[in-house]
């Protein structure tokens, strides 16, 4: 493998690094890049063997006060391109509170292509140098008193930028000093040059469909890319030694008094549209599934629960929409308009009285946000019969991930303002952008759709006997006290929380008039049991019924080094035989979250 060095220093006079500059780039020894795979195994459309390539990049920036501009060359040794970043020397650009992190310098270079280019699904590669001078951690030993973060921009074709998700979205970047560990899904691999002080490394990145607009309202066109490149932020980060006011804040942090410049390099640039077999994989929702269930439902299919779909208003609805469904054979398709802070409305059919929710603890929806629509906010207001709860400023916002699978919603109903009789129900859009939102499975109380605890296995029995049947778990007794019990692991947050068991009992036991407990416990050597429940023998029937228990122990809420002990024991009352005769067959059991 063919490896080239070079020695930059002063002699090198295009670069601006020594004499007559005010910013010092120092002595720097870097090769050119070797990628992985070899070269020929990919067709790089800049490899900047010649200056060409030069004209196809650009810079932008924004630092501190400085007497230089950054800036960017073909350097003909390692035949690459070479960036000059001239950090600012200026603390107070980032204000006295220099040390939030709120405010950095920051560098960009783009490839610009001469067409659009669309990346949904597609794939850049780049090859970056880093020195290790920016390679150190500020939480390293000894720690460097800066930190050099990567995020990878994008530009459409109406000039909206927009940065890859997976590395930051303007709050946050991948650590120069982490580009080579695990985190950084898109190494392919990485050279450190012989006699150099850096280390390139060579990078896939999948774009994917998801991108964060720096303009949310404006948006980003991923289908139309016309450039694509790196931004390269500084930051300090150590402000114990030295103070952001000092005339000597510089030297304070650094030995020579200077922020090290260093150059950058960047090498093997391409981007390449979806390559695949067949078409590009546009997301779409999974396949519906089956309907949730609700204590008090909203919406299944069709508004339900002693509410009416009323339509709403600032836009259109499509309250039967088939085109989104998490569940079901309908959703509600809600088409916004723009500046018009629409929402759906559902009406209760009892308008004097409206719908009781004393009862209930959370409100649950679910949500699909189409491709290229953005991540989108949502206001939910739960109105009184006087029109609590609907003021301006009223409600719950959430936020709606671009095509995170289907974004559900569990709110506290504590945080609607004490609304107990509800007229209405309002799901708005919190923005004044024009957009389509889907939206399915709404009511109170989420009943989850697993519990954890399945009917086939995993039971244990103490002394009493159990079968697996078609219909779920039957429970024999012999004697009082005697369980039936499934072991739920954790993590598990169950104080407050209702187990719901649906049990059926033979005549043999509704004979035997013995009760039934439900209980949980810590499994043994723990802290923590709920004993308060009881189902006596007069309310045990041949069909199967169900039985809440709401838990009440902190001790129930414990992490993943623990478990629970969910079941029932037969229990004698007062009026039982001496023996129980025959069985209880547990057929179904769900647990809903306390408060």
């Amino acid at each position: 493998m063919l490896k080239r060095y070079l020695m930059l220093s002063c002699a090198v006079a295009a670069l601006s690094a020594c004499g007559g500059a005010d910013l010092d780039y120092g002595e720097v020894v870097v090769s050119s890049p070797t990628p992985t795979p070899e070269p020929d195994e990919i067709q790089y459309e800049f490899t900047f063997d010649t200056d060409a390539d030069l004209a196809n990049f650009s810079i932008d920036w924004e630092q501190r006060d400085t007497e230089e501009d950054p800036d960017i060359d073909f350097h003909q040794e390692s035949r690459s391109l070479l960036v000059k970043p001239a950090w600012g020397q200026d603390p107070n650009h980032r204000g006295l509170d220099t040390w939030t992190g709120n405010n950095w310098d920051y560098v960009e270079v783009y490839a610009n292509e001469n067409a659009p280019i669309d990346l949904r699904s597609g794939t850049i590669y780049m090859s970056i140098y880093y020195p290790d001078e920016h390679l150190e951690s500020p939480w390293g030993s000894p720690p460097s008193a800066h930190n050099l973060g990567t995020q990878y921009v994008l530009i459409d074709a109406m000039g909206n930028k927009a940065m890859l998700k997976d590395m930051g979205d303007g709050d946050n970047w991948m650590d120069s000093f982490g580009q080579g560990n695990a985190a950084n899904k898109f190494l392919r691999g990485t050279e450190e040059p012989l006699n150099g002080n850096g280390v390139w490394y060579d990078l896939k990145i999948d774009v994917g469909f998801d991108v964060t607009p720096l303009d949310e309202e404006a948006g980003f066109d991923l289908s139309a890319v016309v450039s694509y490149g790196v931004r390269f932020n500084f930051a300090f980060e150590k402000p114990e030694n030295a103070d952001p006011e000092s005339a000597t804040f510089n030297r304070d942090i650094y030995p020579n008094g200077n922020i090290p410049q260093q150059y950058l390099f960047i090498d093997n640039v391409a981007a390449f549209p979806f390559e695949g077999d067949g078409p590009l994989p546009t997301p779409e929702p999974p396949v519906p599934g089956e309907p949730a269930e609700f204590a008090l439902p909203v919406y299944l299919d069709e508004a339900g629960g002693g509410f009416s779909a009323w339509g709403g208003y600032g836009g259109t609805y499509d309250f039967s929409s088939t085109e989104f469904r998490k569940s079901g054979t309908a959703a509600i398709a809600a088409d916004y308009a723009a500046d018009s802070y629409g929402a759906i409305q559902f009406g209760a059919n009892d308008g004097t009285n409206g719908v009781d929710i004393s009862g209930y603890s959370k409100f649950h929806f679910s949500v699909w946000v189409p491709f290229q629509t953005g991540d989108s906010d949502i206001m939910v207001q739960i109105c009184g019969l006087d029109d609590s709860g609907c003021g301006d400023t009223d409600g719950v916002q959430v936020t709606a991930l671009e095509n995170e699978a289907w974004n559900d919603f569990s709110l506290d109903l504590s945080d609607f303002g004490g609304v107990t009789q509800v007229k209405e129900i309002r799901i708005k859009n919190y923005s004044s952008v024009a957009k389509v939102l889907h939206f399915d499975e709404i009511g109170f109380d989420l009943v989850l759709p697993d519990s954890g605890i399945p009917l086939d296995s995993g039971w244990t029995a103490s002394d009493a006997t159990i079968e697996y049947t078609d219909a779920g778990v039957k429970y024999t007794p012999s004697a009082d006290n005697q369980q039936a019990f499934f072991d739920l692991q954790g993590p598990q947050t169950l104080n407050g929380a209702t187990v719901y068991l649906t049990l059926a009992a033979d005549q043999d036991y509704l004979d035997s008039s013995w009760s039934v407990q439900p209980f949980a416990q810590k499994t043994a050597g723990e802290e923590g049991a709920h004993w308060g429940c009881w189902i006596g023998a007069s309310s045990l029937s041949l069909d199967p019924q169900e039985f809440g228990c709401t838990l009440s122990n902190d001790k129930l809420d414990f992490d993943e080094s623990g478990a629970v002990k969910i079941g029932i024991q037969g229990k004698q009352g007062d009026n039982g035989t001496a023996t129980p005769a025959g069985s209880i067959t547990i057929s179904n059991v769900r647990i809903v979250p306390g408060t």
